[in-house]
């Protein structure tokens, strides 16, 4: 155990033996560290000499350069530590070097936390972006089935005249002749939602001859379903 010899008064409001001066040499383990130092005070005292011990090494801290450690003396305070370079501490090579020990596991095991955090929320976001792939996958087949479903409704002559787009999956393309140029398609896009009222009215204004052809037949065919109900 640290101990040191000193001349002592009273214990200052800051901490540490309080006097003129202090003669003070570190004895570690019953050896004496063969360091002085004198230590100035805030009040005279009569002279008398009396050894302390060193309890415990509290932190460390940097100074101008140079290590400092937070000693705390046996039956002092925590409030009466002193931070003491190393040429005070000649001897205390032990508690130096198990503070140090204990700060380096802190710090390992610190470090450990922090990975363990970081890896449990890189977990978190790859779950979270599965999750979301597979509610992308979901809807992408939900949408597949609805226009597998669609098509094989279309009993609507307008669809004749409409193609499905090879990126866009929400438009229906007008494949009759262009106004502007015959040899190529019109390239029109109708949303899927507004057809087929959608090909009709596209027809209407756009391709006016054909919608009359359409027009007629769909007529023709209501007349002759009506005549059969009401001949049955």
């Amino acid at each position: 155990m640290g101990r040191a010899k000193k001349k002592l008064a009273s214990t200052t409001s800051k901490g540490g033996p309080r006097g003129e001066s202090a003669e003070v040499s570190v004895v570690v383990d019953g050896k004496k560290g063969g360091i002085q130092r004198t230590r100035k005070h805030l009040a005279d005292s009569a002279s008398g000499l009396e050894e302390y011990f060193i309890e415990d090494i509290l932190a460390l801290r940097w100074s101008k350069g140079h290590r400092e450690w937070l000693v705390r003396w046996k039956w002092y305070g925590a409030k009466d530590a002193t931070w003491e370079p190393i040429e005070h501490l000649a001897g205390a090579e032990e508690y130096i070097s198990r503070f140090d020990q204990e700060q380096l596991e802190k710090n390992e095991e610190a470090a450990a936390g922090v990975a363990k955090k970081q890896q449990a929320a890189r977990d978190a976001q790859s779950a979270i972006a599965l999750v979301r792939e597979a509610e992308i996958e979901a809807e992408r087949r939900r949408q597949e089935a609805q226009l597998k479903n669609k098509k094989s409704k279309r009993t609507s002559p307008w669809w004749a005249y409409f193609k499905e787009g090879v990126s866009n999956t929400t438009h229906v393309y007008c494949t009759l002749p262009s106004k502007d140029d015959p040899a190529k398609e019109c390239g029109g896009a109708i949303a899927r939602s507004a057809c087929p009222s959608g090909l009709q009215s596209h027809c209407l204004y756009m391709h006016n001859e054909v919608w009359k052809q359409v027009d007629a037949k769909i007529r023709q065919e209501k007349e002759e379903k009506a005549k059969e109900a009401y001949i049955g």
